[in-house]
């Protein structure tokens, strides 16, 4: 499932830049990340490590929900 976030942050940017900023989605262990929440989401708005979408990573967090209930 990992792989599958990491692509839609990956869109438009290198894969190099992606996977050098996945530690901040606690390695997209979708358990942890499923249960952010919108303090999460502004603390990783705040983080110049990582892409800083607001629609990414609220998909990110949607599809590791939509994962986990499978």
């Amino acid at each position: 499932m990992g792989k599958l976030i990491l692509g839609g942050f990956q869109a438009g940017l290198s894969w190099r830049t992606i996977l050098l900023k996945r530690d901040a989605f606690e390695g997209f262990i979708p358990a942890r990340v499923a249960q952010y929440d919108a303090t999460d989401i502004e603390r990783l708005l705040g983080n110049l490590d990582i892409v800083r979408s607001r629609i990414k990573i609220r998909v990110a967090i949607k599809n590791d929900n939509e994962y986990l209930s499978m």
